[in-house]
């Protein structure tokens, strides 16, 4: 986990814009989740951490609407992950055809 460099608590307390010690230049909104992690974004164009305050309620207004319509259905979503189980499943059925191809031949 990145160490956090500087912080500053931004619509009332509801999320914070950080920087990162790898990259004091870099300033990133970030908000809980719900589930003991958080959502964050870049915010590219804040040069000073007056500039990332500014911006937060912009990019939480984003996130908010992406959000909404993820969770209505309007904006397909891609699975990020996929689990462990679907791909060993897939791994020893490519093994046992691979098997049942040389036995047969």
């Amino acid at each position: 986990m990145p160490k956090i460099f500087e912080r500053r608590k931004v619509l009332d307390g509801r999320a914070e814009v950080i920087t990162y010690s790898r990259d004091e230049s870099a300033w990133y909104y970030r908000e809980p989740d719900g589930s003991g992690g958080y959502r964050q974004r870049r915010l590219k164009q804040a040069l000073s951490e007056a500039d990332a305050g500014a911006m937060a309620m912009d990019v939480w207004s984003e996130m908010k609407t992406k959000h909404n319509l993820i969770q209505t259905g309007q904006v397909p979503v891609k699975p990020t992950r996929r689990t462990k189980r679907a791909t060993i499943d897939a791994a020893i059925d490519a093994f046992l055809s691979e098997e049942k191809r040389r036995v047969d031949a």
